[in-house]
């Protein structure tokens, strides 16, 4: 089982990859934690050639459950996948997500993703999650819709929550399925 899970930042991605990974052994590949360094310095931005290398070698792998889908790899991920989840909540419940992982995050000071420390100061950048939600929600799930669309994907089986009550579902039937076919 390779599995994509994709969606708009905030949506949830990691933390259904994660539970899923917990829930077959199957090995987690978090984008952001290959793309981000100390300093939020962005790998995808920086030395994009050393991520690619390092992705390829994660999705070699007979099984794998990956978070994430920067545009730039989005194809290269799914080629290899035979499993699509999107995480296509609303965007009201997306905007809560984000806000309050980021206010917690923030408030307490907890590192994420190698290290870094989320502030308060950072809420304004462009490249916040807060931002990317507000601004290109629609935009971000267009560009999936037209994935799924688009026939070299043809074989992926592909899966689309757009509430929690999907995910839970969709999360409880891929690792049965998992576990079933071990």
């Amino acid at each position: 089982m390779r599995v994509a899970v994709l969606g708009i930042s905030g949506s949830g991605k990691t933390t259904f990859a994660a539970k899923l990974a917990e829930a077959t052994g199957i090995p987690q590949i978090e984008l952001d934690l290959l793309n981000l360094r100390p300093g939020w310095v962005s790998r995808y931005e920086v030395d994009f050639e050393s991520m690619v290398r390092e992705l390829d070698e994660a999705i070699a792998q007979d099984a794998w459950v990956l978070a994430g889908g920067y545009s730039k790899l989005r194809e290269r991920i799914l080629m290899r996948a035979d499993t699509m989840v999107w995480l296509a909540l609303p965007k009201w419940l997306v905007m809560w997500q984000v806000f309050w992982r980021s206010f917690m995050r923030a408030a307490f000071r907890q590192p994420i993703l190698n290290g870094n420390i989320e502030t308060f100061s950072r809420w304004p950048e462009k490249s916040h999650p807060i931002q990317i939600v507000w601004k290109h929600y629609k935009r971000k799930n267009k560009q999936i819709e037209d994935l799924i669309q688009d026939p070299r994907f043809n074989h992926l089986t592909v899966h689309r929550c757009t509430n929690r009550k999907d995910v839970l579902r969709i999360l409880s039937e891929l690792s049965a399925l998992a576990v079933s076919s071990e």
